[in-house]
């Protein structure tokens, strides 16, 4: 029988990765939900000369760190082997995003084909992005697609089965992290690979024959543990994003997201996000219990002005029509 082939497809959220997933299988395609999960599951098939490939579509997640069932789905699936090769759809036009989850599928997996998706909005943008520079940074092939269209996605199909069938390869690709977090990764990789290893770092749990290398790894890391060390980790990745962006990116006029990029470093930052977290909670507050009575002080004062001139318009006018309009006027501001 004649083997077949698993790729699986992540991306972020609206991407057009389920365009790609239906372009690619067409109506060889099933749904449902994941083992135990409300998640829903998206399968199908496609061919590529001769060879059947089975495509998984993962949920579309932004990180593989398991703060959300459909995290949990694609980290798991990602991290059980399953998948001969992993295609992620990026937006074209907001590259950094989306290299966010690719850079963290790349310390899992050498196995990876870039889709650099929306290529045709990116272009009304005048955003253009570099494609053979991004393929150089990340050692993966790239391909710029249009789904909607159609352009680009033979060259995907091809690039995904020829992924499949490669043989195994050294990876020399690495992310370097901050001192404690690298210090940690030597002693674990004297027992194990540098992809099993980060992902033990980002939440996988530690086989029996692990928990005592993880143990002396958890010592070099010191204070970094838990959230704190997902936030360390989360910060290298987000630092190599920005600086391939940076590398990767072509704006014709100024970068549409800078505006973006620097209200997100000014309401995350350790220094300014907390001050403006509580001037936006004071703004609540004062809004909640003082504020409502401004507008109401306002509108007063505005049918207060309006009452006489109304009064002097409608002299000649019928009774019921000044106590209509005039009358109700007096009576709201009271």
């Amino acid at each position: 029988m004649e083997h077949t082939y698993t790729v699986a497809l992540a991306g972020n959220p609206n991407v057009g990765k389920s365009t790609v997933f239906n372009r690619l299988t067409g109506l060889r395609q099933h749904t449902g939900n994941w083992p135990g999960k409300t998640v829903e599951r998206a399968e199908g098939y496609f061919s590529q000369a001769g060879q059947r490939f089975r495509l998984v579509d993962l949920p579309g997640t932004y990180s593989l760190a398991a703060d959300s069932p459909e995290e949990e789905v694609a980290g798991a699936f990602l991290q059980s082997g399953q998948a001969d090769a992993v295609i992620v759809v990026v937006d074209a036009s907001c590259l950094r995003r989306g290299l966010i989850l690719a850079l963290q599928l790349r310390q899992q997996t050498q196995r990876l084909v870039l889709c650099v998706n929306l290529m045709d909005e990116a272009a009304r943008r005048g955003v253009t992005p570099q494609t053979e520079r991004l393929g150089q940074l990340l050692d993966v092939p790239v391909v710029a697609t249009a789904a909607r269209s159609g352009k680009g996605l033979a060259e995907l199909r091809r690039q995904a089965a020829a992924m499949c069938r490669r043989e195994s390869w050294e990876d020399g690709w690495k992310l370097t992290y901050v001192p404690p977090v690298e210090a940690a990764l030597g002693l674990l990789e004297t027992g194990m690979s540098r992809r099993r290893a980060v992902a033990l770092l980002w939440g996988s749990p530690p086989t029996e024959e692990e928990q005592s290398l993880w143990q002396r790894a958890q010592q070099r890391l010191g204070a970094l543990s838990g959230q704190a060390l997902r936030d360390s980790l989360t910060a290298s990745v987000v630092a190599l994003a920005e600086e391939i962006g940076r590398q990767c990116v072509r704006c014709a006029g100024p970068d549409p997201h800078a505006p973006d990029r620097r209200l997100d470093r000014l309401l995350t930052s350790r220094l300014t996000g907390f001050p403006v977290m509580l001037l936006l909670l004071g703004l609540v507050f004062y809004l909640t219990i003082q504020g409502a009575n401004a507008p109401s002080r306002l509108l007063s004062r505005w049918l207060t002005a309006l009452e006489e001139p109304l009064r002097g318009l409608l002299a000649g006018a019928p009774w019921w029509v000044q106590g209509a309009v005039v009358d109700e006027i007096g009576r709201a501001h009271v």
